[in-house]
């Protein structure tokens, strides 16, 4: 983690036995004082070094609320100290940020969450519906799980709660530990059965209590996961969610939620499908069950649809457009006066809740529920729910639930962190946002919650509304207790069509994200593949196997790259590619190529066909190895997009190559096969004729090379530091062959002497 801009040009570092002799009268380059006292001062007071002058704390320190790795790290101080402050500091980010707060940020923060917290109600009780269990179950997620939050992570910005992708998913947990068990199977049909008394080993209890254990159960082994792969610093494996197959997974869950609100929009009784092509199926079932619509259920659904696309147009093209002016008080003009600057309003409208409220009074004052048979909510008890223990005998049957659960809600979740971080130049931390995602959905599987995660919604609000600090989630906690205490039970008349309303328009944002294929098709082909197999196969086999083939195909994609890779053969003036270039400069008898790709064990066939091919050789017919049938389809697939590339061929050069050189520049590392590779080709192509010459080697491969005695063989004076030096020499006259006496112009033989040229 970076050290405070005020601190930089102090050398900060681990301080070892027999470390650093310091000159007693020396100066300390920043805060002007002998060395010796400083560091007598560090010892007694370490609080002095990381609490600087409240100055500099107000300029600089907003940057960073986490206290720097290298300050704690850089005392000299008993071990259990330091690492009880490292600890601290580290694992429970709101003691940096509460230590550094200031009181500007206090009118933000309380109006950013206020904001949230209205979102917050709307949002939770129509995830908490979609998740298969009575809506009030979504509230709980918004109100212990941010708490949790608001003390171990790391990003100010984002805002965990509710999810729509999460919330399904924990649907289809619940429905895999149904489906497993016959005594269950009548629970299987939403939320219309949940008063249903069923016996579950001699145990009674309602489909509603059963559906909570095992989605209690989900949450707490997400949460143990989640905490173990940050405490074993797993943060890394964001490595394998790109972009592209994060946008095409979202985009195919968005199109499992907007189905799975069908039926709530047209008032159908359609029992939910949990199989494969699930989402045909269920249009299938819609369409089929269209003659039997609730027209109340309808209407409502189309008005609160409408209603809320105006109030989105009508806040991005008025309301966000505002201006206001502001006042200032000053003391020097004994009185206010207005700044010359107006600023945007910073609040959105809040047409969720309007919809909400608008729509449980209208519902209770026509009784909806009664005369027109339309599903309402019912019931929201008041208060917390008592704190409980995880079922372990569902654990077994929801481990890969969890685990999938574990990686969609971190990569989701750190993908949005990251991005509001760089838009605030802050920086979060992979592994203690992994902690924090598991602690809150630890934690809030002890009070009922569901699974947790980032909100893009939510998330750009809180970004945009001012919020500085994670101060904002116990602010928004805090009107979420008051509605779980106080007002919850006036939500008890919404109709459910107002909340599957909701969940359609707030997917548009996801939706959106189609508009990435045609984005990715321009900048990457590879891209735009792994955007289109992500999502359909999560669209037709689920959102589990749809994250498992995303994966696997883009690990597919990246070893391709690697067996296949781009390689190109150079101008020997501009150093371009010759594909691209109509009129070339081409060198009668010089050949330059560049390798495009690490050279290890699963392309050096490739690597020797296409070296065979640009030269217009065949080093099969000289080896005693017969050639595979692998290599053989290499040899004829490359021979068909290249040309007949015999030393004859009309494409090129009549006259014999005698040169070919190799740009290592974009060869990151070779493995033992590769440099076999390399010692066989020089070896090959003096058979040939054919010199080779090794150019902008990396350091590593060099020393790679230098171990396994590849210079007692063919000699370093083969080996130039760029191109250019290795063109030159090419083109300078005699063809020389590994062994001869003469030295080769513009050599480097290694970096050590090259170092010691530049020194003298």
């Amino acid at each position: 983690m970076a050290a405070p801009d005020d601190l930089e040009e102090i050398e900060l570092r681990p301080l070892g036995e027999g470390d650093i002799e310091v000159d007693p009268n020396g100066e300390s380059p920043v805060l002007g004082r002998p060395t010796t006292e400083l560091l007598e001062t560090i010892v007694k007071h370490p609080e002095q070094i990381l609490r600087p002058p409240e100055s500099r704390m107000k300029k600089n320190w907003h940057r960073s609320f986490i206290p720097p790795e290298p300050i704690l790290t850089a005392i000299k101080v008993p071990s259990s100290r330091r690492e009880c402050k490292y600890f601290l500091f580290t694992r429970f980010p709101i003691i940096g940020w509460l230590w550094i707060y200031q009181l500007k940020f206090l009118l933000g923060d309380i109006i950013s969450g206020i904001t949230i917290a209205v979102m917050h109600i709307p949002q939770g009780l129509a995830y908490g519906l979609l998740s298969g269990l009575p809506a009030v179950y979504g509230l709980y997620g918004s109100f212990v799980p941010v708490i949790v939050y608001s003390f171990l992570g790391t990003s100010r910005h984002i805002s965990v709660g509710t999810f729509a992708v999460v919330s399904l998913m924990v649907a289809n947990g619940i429905t895999h530990v149904l489906e497993s068990n016959e005594e269950m199977y009548p629970c299987l049909n939403g939320t219309e059965n949940n008063d249903i008394i069923v016996s579950i080993s001699g145990t009674e209890m309602s489909c509603e209590e059963l559906k909570v254990k095992i989605a209690v159960t989900l949450s707490f082994l997400s949460g143990i996961f989640m905490i173990i792969l940050g405490l074993f610093k797993f943060g890394f494996i964001t490595i394998l969610l790109s972009e592209s197959l994060i946008s095409g997974y979202t985009t195919g869950a968005a199109a499992h939620v907007f189905t799975s609100q069908a039926k709530h929009i047209f008032g159908l009784d359609i029992e939910p499908i949990r199989t494969l092509f699930s989402i045909p199926k269920i249009w299938v079932e819609v369409f089929k069950s269209l003659p039997t619509t609730n027209i109340a259920t309808l209407l409502i659904s189309i008005v609160t649809i409408i209603t809320l696309i105006i109030f989105r147009i009508v806040d991005r093209k008025v309301i966000r457009k505002l201006k206001i002016q502001c006042w200032s008080y000053s003391s020097q003009r004994k009185g206010c006066f207005k700044n010359k600057d107006k600023f945007k309003w910073p609040v959105p409208l809040p047409s969720q809740l309007i919809v909400v409220v608008v729509g449980a009074i209208i519902s209770y004052a026509a009784s909806f529920s009664h005369k027109f048979d339309v599903n309402i909510i019912e019931e929201v008890p008041l208060g917390l729910p008592s704190p409980s223990l995880p079922t372990v005998s569902y654990m077994i049957p929801l481990i890969q639930d969890a685990a999938v659960i574990s990686i969609v809600t971190f990569s989701v979740s750190i993908s949005l962190a990251q991005v509001f971080a760089k838009q605030h130049n802050y920086t979060v931390s992979p592994d203690q946002e992994f902690i924090a995602y598991g602690a809150m959905n630890l934690v809030g599987s002890f009070f009922s919650c569901l699974n947790t995660a980032g909100s893009l919604s939510r998330s750009t609000v809180q970004s945009v509304s001012g919020g500085k600090t994670q101060l904002v989630g116990l602010i928004s906690s805090s009107i979420m207790l008051l509605v779980l205490v106080a007002l919850g039970h006036l939500f008890e008349p919404l109709p459910n069509a107002v909340l599957a309303s909701i969940i359609w328009v707030a997917l548009y944002g996801m939706f959106s994200q189609i508009v990435d294929v045609w984005r990715y098709f321009k900048l990457s082909m590879s891209d735009m593949f792994i955007w289109l197999v992500v999502f359909t196969a999560t669209v037709l086999l689920g959102v589990d196997l749809g994250l498992g083939i995303g994966v696997g195909f883009s690990l597919a994609v990246i070893l391709f790259k690697i067996v296949l890779p781009k390689s190109l053969e150079l101008d020997p003036k501009s150093y371009d590619d010759i594909a691209n270039k109509e009129l070339i400069t081409r060198l009668p008898d010089v050949i330059i190529y560049r390798f495009q790709a690490p050279l290890c064990f699963i392309n050096c066939k490739v690597f020797q066909a296409r070296l065979d091919i640009v030269c217009g050789i065949d080093r099969r017919a000289s080896s005693d190895d017969k050639p595979g049938c692998i290599q053989a389809l290499f040899y004829k697939i490359l021979k068909k997009k290249r040309g007949n590339w015999s030393p004859h061929s009309p494409t090129h050069p009549v006259n014999k190559v005698h040169t070919l050189i190799l740009d290592c520049s974009s060869i990151g590392f070779m493995d033992a096969m590769g440099v076999k590779t390399m010692q066989q080709l020089v070896l090959d192509f003096d058979k040939f004729g054919i010199q080779v010459l090794f150019a902008a080697l990396t350091s590593n491969n060099y020393a790679m090379l230098e171990r396994v005695g590849f210079f007692d063989k063919c000699g370093k004076e083969w080996i130039f530091r760029t191109l250019d030096d290795a063109t030159r020499h090419a083109t300078a006259g005699a063809k020389l062959r590994p062994g001869h006496k003469e030295e080769a112009l513009y050599t480097v033989t290694n970096l050590e002497d090259s170092e010691e040229q530049a020194k003298a």
